[in-house]
């Protein structure tokens, strides 16, 4: 479905607050934005039996996962104080049109985590969740107003702040929060809404474990028509996004902020100015959207537009579209790009997608995957710039070796780190393949036929390979012959009987089969036993492949 303006409102839509479902009109996008954006709900498939399929609602705060776009975090059960169960980071795959734009869920979601209060408190998560400095995943506790912390190799809480507790500016009752993205004024600050209206300013400062410190707040004040009667607070931030830009209708960088009245339905989306900070310029607000029930919001990284959840509701995602120019990113062109070790160097493209007003860096560094550096590739490291204004894709150079040794497909391990005027997008981490050209080693028998007297006695079978190569080599042999197995020969024996090959390690070049010659007593006529090369594996067969192995009886017949 796809709403444009006043006069093109479809039904109801249904969202509930933290304590009440309430139904309010159809969203619909104001005048003058409408001419340049739209509204589309993203709906589940058929079968499936939720609004955002395998998460259970009322639904809260959104996040793509770091370095995927095409991966969305949310929290199900939000405020579970309020509304039973335990509330819990979900993640579920998107689906995408040729344009980038979300349209639907690739799959169920995940649990990723549940997400309680403040030392575990029944307090849980709901308004706000986002990704800080070193990959830090946070999110916003209502009830308790906590922040908490989840380091990137955690499964769970690592750590929490009180932000009731602050002086000398408490924040109560926290809900949204975002990040500053990269290239925007006030880029990684966080940024805090509060269910009173308010919209706080919060550094953080390392506590040289991993997580953060709060050191310092500012109230910017509240935001356009927020405030608190008798029925409760009105015009509650539920969710914020930055817009870049050269957007229609956005001069300059702005701060869009979801605001909803629990008590009315008289929800909007309205857009600020932001000033150095990165916080909004409260006289500046203009309505976007209006009757849009939100309980969490996110910019989409890949197009710019923006997300929105309900609580409760079909359909329980919508979509703003209209966004010309999206967040800053840098990635790879490839997650897994190739080369020939034969082509001598590699060369990774690195993109610049979204807005260019400001100029931006990023780091990259290669690594060993199975490839070994300084024998099949020369490690690198640097970084890649462009100036403010500049677009287009960068690349650099991962010079390849050719050892000359036969190999199965090489690996590198490839990372981007530390962009600066852009975020990291996906992929950030990359594999490049080196694909082998040395042909395989040739195998040969170097044992020679030979006539043997009958006794207890070993012999072998012995072939050599013509160059090292770097997979192990294995010769099969067909055994035929005169000679009965364990009655005139012997063969070492392995979890599945009689060993009748050679594998030759990688790195060397021979190897060999013992046979273990047995003496019977028995005068009898000479006995032969012929070994043939069957095809080898990881090599071809060279220009001898038989032995025949005769032996000649020892015993006096009886006169």
């Amino acid at each position: 479905m796809t709403i444009r303006s006043m006069g093109r409102q479809a039904g109801l839509v249904t969202c509930a607050s933290f304590f009440s479902a309430i139904a309010v009109s159809a969203p619909f996008i104001e005048l003058p934005f409408d001419a340049s954006y739209e509204i589309r709900f993203v709906q589940p498939s058929a079968d499936s039996d939720r609004p955002i399929p395998g998460v259970p609602p009322p639904y809260g705060a959104m996040a793509f996962e770091k370095g995927n776009f095409d991966t969305l975090l949310l929290v199900g059960h939000a405020y579970s104080t309020d509304q039973g169960g335990s509330a819990a980071i979900y993640s579920i795959g998107l689906k995408r049109d040729a344009d980038g734009h979300v349209i639907g869920f690739a799959d169920n979601a995940k649990l990723q985590m549940l997400t309680p209060g403040a030392a575990n408190s029944s307090s849980e998560a709901g308004g706000g969740l986002g990704y800080g400095p070193n990959g830090v995943l946070f999110y916003t506790s209502l009830s308790d107003s906590s922040l908490a912390m989840i380091e990137s190799q955690d499964s769970q809480v690592s750590d929490w702040v009180d932000l009731s507790s602050l002086t000398p500016t408490p924040v109560m009752e926290a809900a949204p929060l975002t990040f500053v993205p990269r290239s925007f004024p006030g880029e990684g600050k966080l940024k805090v809404g509060a269910h009173n209206g308010h919209f706080y300013g919060l550094s953080l400062t390392s506590d040289g474990g991993g997580t953060y410190y709060v050191t310092g707040v500012s109230d910017i004040g509240k935001l356009a028509g927020s405030g608190t009667n008798a029925s409760g607070d009105f015009n509650v931030p539920t969710g914020f996004g930055y817009v870049a830009a050269g957007n229609p209708l956005f001069a300059a960088p702005a701060l869009l902020a979801a605001q909803c009245d629990f008590n009315t339905g008289d929800s909007k989306l309205y857009a600020y100015q932001i000033n150095g900070k990165g916080d909004p310029d409260l006289g500046t607000a203009r309505a976007v959207v209006n009757k849009l029930c939100a309980a969490g919001a996110v910019i989409d990284p890949q197009t710019g537009d923006m997300l929105f959840t309900s609580y409760y509701g079909y359909p329980a995602l919508t979509v703003l579209r209209g966004f010309t120019v999206a967040p800053p990113t840098v990635a790879f062109a490839a997650a897994k790009p190739s080369i020939d070790e034969s082509e001598g160097k590699a060369a990774i493209i690195v993109k610049r997608l979204g807005s260019t007003v400001a100029a931006a860096t990023v780091s990259y560094s290669s690594a060993e995957g199975s490839a070994k550096a300084g024998i099949n590739y020369t490690d690198v490291s640097g970084i890649l710039t462009w100036a403010a204004g500049e677009s287009g894709d960068k690349s650099f150079d991962v010079p390849i070796k050719n050892d000359g040794v036969y190999t199965d497909k090489l690996t590198v391990r490839l990372k981007l780190r530390g962009a600066k005027g852009a975020a990291l997008g996906g992929p950030a981490d990359a594999t490049l393949g080196i694909s082998n050209t040395n042909p395989p080693p040739t195998v040969s028998l170097v044992s020679v036929d030979r006539r043997l007297v009958e006794a207890n006695d070993e012999t072998a079978l012995s072939v050599n390979l013509d160059t090292v190569s770097g997979l192990p080599v294995t010769v099969p042999f067909r055994l035929t012959g005169t000679m009965t197995f364990r009655q005139d020969y012997g063969l070492d024996l392995d979890e599945n009987g009689p060993v009748q090959s050679i594998t030759i390690p990688a790195g060397s070049i021979n190897g060999s089969l013992p046979i273990y010659l047995g003496d019977d007593s028995l005068p009898e006529d000479e006995e032969t036993l012929t070994a043939t090369m069957e095809a080898p594996v990881n090599a071809v067969s060279g220009a001898v492949t038989a032995n025949t192995i005769t032996i000649v009886d020892n015993d006096t017949p009886s006169p």
